[in-house]
């Protein structure tokens, strides 16, 4: 489940960093290694199509992503 988005640019300037209401329940958050608990996503207002809309408007044919469970 996509809670998170985080981007930077080549001069690791924070070009994206967006939270979003979980689409299903979430039973674990792996907050060890993700950081994110139920209590980080309170204030959360954008679902995930928005979120994801937010992040299409960076990446580009030559953009370079690198994640966990991509």
């Amino acid at each position: 489940e996509v809670v998170r988005v985080s981007g930077v640019d080549w001069n690791l300037t924070t070009v994206i960093d967006l939270k979003c209401l979980p689409d299903g329940r979430i039973i674990d958050f792996n907050t060890f290694y993700s950081g994110i608990t139920i209590d980080s996503l309170a204030d959360c207002k954008i679902k995930r199509g928005e979120m994801l809309e937010e992040l299409q408007k960076l990446i580009g044919p030559k953009t370079i992503i690198i994640g966990h469970s991509l």
